[in-house]
C-alpha cells in the first residue's frame, strides 16, 4: 500500500535547488554523525529526502534548501530509532528524547557528542536564527510535543494498548510531528503569521486539517510496514476497531475521512480573503495567503513524496533494513 491513494486537489510543486539539496545532505549528515557506514548512507540515498524537502517546501531555494534537506534527514532518521527495542523502553525513549527538549528550551548541551542532539542542535539554531521570539516560543512548543509523542507510543506498546479513531487520533496530533514542519513552512517562506491571525477558528482548523491528513496519508502509505514490525495503532486499524471493518474498508474509510476534511479545508479557504480584510493590515493578507499556499504545498509535497520512496516498501519491514537496526544514534560515539 505504499500509494497513499488519496485524492488531494493542490498543485504539486518542486524547489528550483533540488540538486543543491542532493550536493549538501549526504555531507551534513555524516558531519553530525547521522550517517556513519556504507548502510546508512545508502539508505540515505534511497530515502529521496532532497525530494521530500523540495516537493514539502518547494519556495525553498539556496540555504534554505540545505537546511530543508536536513530537517528531513533528521526527521527520519530520528523516527526510525525507534523501530528497534529502543521503541519499547518507556525509560529508554525518555532518555533518548531529553537532551532534545533541553535545546527547545534554551539549555546548553551536555551532550552534543550524541548524534542526534549535535544534529538537532544545529537544526534549532539554524531554523530559529532571525524568527521572532513568539515563533519560536510555538516552534518549541511544538517540537516537544513532537517529542512526547515518542513517549506516549513507547508507553502504548508497554500496555499493550489498541486505540480506538479517537485517541488514536489524539496522539498521532503529536507523534506525526506535521505541526513542526507547518512551523517551517513561515520559517523557509520568509514570513511569520501574526497571532491574531494564527488564533483565528478558520486558520486553526485549516492547519489542523492538514496535519491531520499528512498522518493520514503517512498511515496509508506505511501501514505495511508498520504492521510486519509489529505495530498495532494506524489509523487504519484504528478505523477497523472503532467501526467493526475489515481492512480493505478501514482503509476506504481512512481515505474518505481525509477526503471529507480536504473540503472542508476548500470551504474554509473560501472565506480568508473577506477575514484578512476585516483584520486590516495589508502585510496581514500577504503572510495569511503564502501561509495557506504553503499548507497545501506541504500535504501535497508529503503524499507525492510518500507515493515514490521505498521507505514504506516491504524491504524495510524485515528486521535489519530499517535504520534503527544499523547505527544507533542515541549514544555518545566517543
Amino acid at each position: 500500500m505504499a500509494n497513499s491513494r488519496l485524492n488531494i486537489p493542490f498543485p504539486h510543486r518542486v524547489s528550483p535547488d533540488l540538486e543543491r539539496a542532493r550536493q549538501h545532505g549526504p555531507v551534513w549528515a555524516r558531519e553530525t554523525g547521522m550517517v556513519t557506514g556504507d548502510a546508512a548512507a545508502a539508505y540515505w540515498e534511497a530515502l529521496l529526502l532532497p525530494e521530500q524537502a523540495g516537493f514539502y517546501w518547494p519556495y525553498a531555494a539556496g540555504e534554505d534548501i540545505e537546511l530543508a534537506v536536513d530537517f528531513m534527514t533528521f526527521y527520519y532518521f530520528f523516527d526510525d530509532q525507534f523501530d528497534a527495542e529502543l521503541g519499547r523502553s518507556v525509560a529508554e525513549v525518555r532518555r533518548v528524547i531529553g537532551d532534545l527538549v533541553e535545546v527547545t528550551r534554551g539549555i546548553a548541551h551536555r551532550r552534543l557528542h550524541v548524534p542526534i542532539v549535535t544534529a538537532f542542535s544545529d537544526l534549532w539554531r539554524r531554523a530559529t536564527e532571525g524568527m521572532s521570539p513568539l515563533w519560536r516560543e510555538r516552534f518549541g512548543r511544538n517540537w516537544r510535543d513532537y517529542f512526547y509523542g515518542y513517549v506516549s507510543e513507547a508507553v502504548d506498546r508497554h500496555l499493550g494498548t489498541a486505540h480506538q479513531w479517537d485517541t488514536y487520533l489524539a496522539g498521532r496530533r503529536y507523534s506525526v510531528g506535521a505541526q513542526t514542519s507547518t512551523d517551517l513552512c513561515e520559517r523557509f517562506g520568509h514570513f511569520e503569521v501574526p497571532e491574531e491571525a494564527l488564533a483565528h477558528p478558520h486558520l486553526q482548523v485549516m492547519r489542523q486539517i492538514i496535519c491531520d491528513v499528512l498522518a493520514m496519508s503517512n498511515d496509508l502509505h506505511s501501514f505495511e510496514k508498520e504492521s510486519a514490525l509489529g505495530e498495532t495503532n494506524n489509523f487504519i486499524q484504528a478505523a477497523g476497531r472503532t467501526r467493526r471493518l475489515p481492512t480493505d474498508a478501514a482503509v476506504a474509510h481512512v481515505r474518505a475521512e481525509g477526503e471529507r476534511l480536504l473540503a472542508r479545508f476548500a470551504e474554509l479557504e473560501r472565506e480568508i480573503p473577506r477575514i484578512v480584510d476585516a483584520l486590516g493590515p495589508a502585510e496581514h493578507r500577504r503572510s495569511v495567503t503564502a501561509y495557506v499556499d504553503a499548507l497545501k504545498a506541504s500535504l501535497r509535497g508529503y503524499d507525492a513524496w510518500g507515493n515514490v520512496t521505498p521507505r514504506y516498501r516491504a524491504e524495510y519491514s524485515r528486521p535489519g533494513s530499517a535504520l534503527a537496526h544499523v547505527e544507533d544514534l542515541t549514544r555518545s560515539r566517543t
